[in-house]
């Protein structure tokens, strides 16, 4: 019987920082949009609906936030699997 469960949402337990970099660049990249992963990094934290137009800004938000925070979901799912913090 599970007696607890766990979440670390803001990366007290685990720095996931690096993962959601590295999941919105291959986001971006599989949209079209080229954007360095250091310029990524000083926006994580931000929620997807603030993230995508303050990198790529409201006209992408329209046409592409939703696409490119359902692909960022993806990617980081697989790369925490991997990681085996899921």
């Amino acid at each position: 019987m599970l007696a607890a469960a766990l979440f670390d949402l803001d990366g007290t337990l685990v720095d996931t920082n690096d993962m959601h970099v590295r999941a919105w660049h291959a986001a971006l990249r599989a949209h079209g949009f080229h954007v360095a992963p250091d310029r990524i990094a000083v926006e994580v934290g931000k929620g997807g609906d603030q993230l995508v137009p303050d990198l790529l800004g409201q006209g992408a938000e329209r046409e592409a936030g939703d696409a490119l925070r359902r692909a960022h979901d993806e990617v980081f799912t697989r790369l925490a699997e991997h990681e085996g913090i899921l």
